[in-house]
């Protein structure tokens, strides 16, 4: 706590000054913004979600252990740490600097919310990694997954066999926050555009930002009020947990920003359940282009299937690494292919960490914008126009390293 608490308090005025005249920053987010960050602690994914009204949102928070990962910033602070002191950086001007309105789990991975391996011992019956550590210092209004704390889907034994952290710590965590902390827990509804909206400013932002709510659990939204089908046909309890992915797509504007959590595109020898083509019906229902995508799995072996990058073609790919296999080369090699796409069409690819380099060679490697740490997108006001940041993740001050051109939608 001790170590947490002098970083926490850390400000620039603490930096040699010519550091801090050689040194631009991030300027403080104001109304009518629309920020994604998407935080490079090389163990996990997390992203910290501004809203145009200044409603927050953390989407994942992973926390996995050393070896195949990258640390970012160091070791000093456990992943769960360095979000806290991102968030709370980040939070000035906002209405709050130590509460998150909703926290979205896109699934029951440790990439994307903690393993029990590197957990600490916790004072409420449940152990401390990822979310749950978050939570010893972040309080959220709001969680929302696909099951809210229940063993309804696939079904309790699936659930039992597979994920220890989720069952004897996340749930607990979500139960505790729920009891004592007057923390709202609210399944994921597939087809809402309202489930995740803007708390500050009801009205403002009404007409042109939402959240739209498009698959779960292996179901998809058909288009028509609360609607859903499954988008598999075999028996649910041969999938792996990144099947049950939620899958959201944020609009603000002319602006679309898309999140499928590990949702696969195909079936693959590493995986014994083959009906995984989740992202075609998925890039289906949405019907055409995106702004910003969040690709799927990580860029693994299996997603981002042609059908599928064809269908949104992706303006910017942001490339989230808890792996130094993060992503593939044949995946990449997707990206950048005009072929892919059926026109000379290449999207802005950006990398939170360069763990992957050496494996995926520096041909494939220079088609990365040349900077990787904390990539955040900014959408001004209106949804008309973004631009692209991405700030150092080794300092652990954030400054810029990069701001790309403002790009009118």
């Amino acid at each position: 706590m001790k170590k947490l608490i002098i970083l926490l308090t850390m400000s620039l005025a603490v930096l040699p000054l010519k550091a801090q005249e050689a040194r631009e920053y991030l300027p403080k987010w104001q109304k009518g913004y629309f920020d994604i960050h998407f935080i490079a602690t090389g163990r996990g994914d997390a992203s910290f979600i501004v809203m145009p009204d200044g409603t927050t949102m953390l989407a994942d928070a992973g926390h996995l252990n050393d070896g195949w990962h990258v640390a970012q910033p160091n070791d000093s602070l456990r992943p769960s740490e360095w979000i806290v002191k991102y968030i709370r950086d980040f939070s000035a001007g906002l209405p709050h600097r130590d509460t998150v309105d909703y926290f979205y789990l896109t699934h029951y991975h440790g990439d994307h919310c903690g393993i029990q391996s590197v957990s600490l011992p916790g004072k409420h019956g449940y152990r401390l990694a990822g979310i749950t550590e978050i939570g010893e210092y972040i309080h959220f209004n709001t969680i929302i997954d696909r099951e809210c704390g229940e063993w309804k889907f696939p079904s309790e034994e699936y659930m039992s066999k597979r994920e220890k952290f989720i069952q004897e710590s996340y749930f607990p965590f979500c139960k505790y926050q729920r009891d004592s902390c007057g923390t709202v827990l609210e399944k994921f509804k597939i087809g809402s555009r309202t489930q995740f909206r803007p708390r500050n400013d009801t009205k403002s932002f009404r007409k042109n930002f939402e959240v739209y709510n498009i698959a779960s659990n292996g179901h998809i939204h058909t288009g028509k009020g609360f609607k859903a089908v499954k988008m598999y046909d075999e028996d649910p309890t041969t999938f792996d947990e990144n099947m049950f992915s939620s899958v959201v797509l944020f609009r603000y504007g002319k602006f679309t920003y898309y999140n499928g959590g590990d949702i696969g595109s195909g079936p693959h020898e590493s995986f014994s359940a083959q009906h995984r083509d989740f992202e075609s019906p998925v890039a289906d229902l949405i019907g055409g282009h995106v702004t910003v995508l969040n690709p799927d799995h990580h860029g693994w072996k299996e997603s981002s299937n042609a059908y599928f990058l064809r269908k949104l073609t992706p303006d910017v790919i942001v490339e989230m690494c808890s792996n130094r296999t993060h992503p593939y080369a044949k995946t990449l090699e997707r990206w950048i292919d005009p072929m892919t796409y059926g026109f000379n069409h290449k999207p802005k690819l950006y990398i939170t960490t360069d763990g992957s380099r050496e494996r995926l060679g520096e041909e494939l490697w220079q088609n990365f914008e040349p900077w990787y740490g904390h990539v955040v997108v900014r959408v001004y006001e209106g949804g008309e126009s973004y631009q692209v940041f991405v700030l150092d993740a080794k300092s652990g001050d954030c400054h810029i390293l990069h701001a790309g051109e403002i790009v009118n939608l």
